[in-house]
């Protein structure tokens, strides 16, 4: 019976060893999850800032483009103008012409 109880007692012993050993194990685990959150957590902001920056960057040069069109389409809009007021005079420097003849 002795026996037995020592047994017992040295079996009960080495779980509570035990436990100290998987509690141990349980914080390294949570450490090195923590580390690795931690790293995913930077890698994400790092690829972000980087998309964000290839976005502004894709952004200001379709900007660029766009003004550039549209500087080329207010000159061609500007000469179709500056034309039409020209004919605009001529036509009522003809006009006034033939008034004029027909007056004297």
């Amino acid at each position: 019976l002795d026996d037995r109880d020592e047994l017992i007692r040295s079996q009960l012993a080495s779980v509570g060893d035990n436990s100290s050993a998987v509690a141990a194990l349980i914080a390294e685990k949570e450490k090195l999850i923590s580390k690795a959150r931690g790293e995913v957590a930077s890698e994400v902001a790092a690829m972000k800032a980087k998309s964000d920056a290839d976005i502004a960057a894709a952004s200001a040069k379709a900007k660029a483009a766009v003004d550039v069109q549209i500087a080329a389409a207010l000159k061609v809009l500007d000469a179709a103008k500056a034309e039409s007021a020209s004919q605009v005079d001529a036509q009522a420097t003809a006009i006034a012409d033939q008034i004029v003849k027909k007056v004297v």
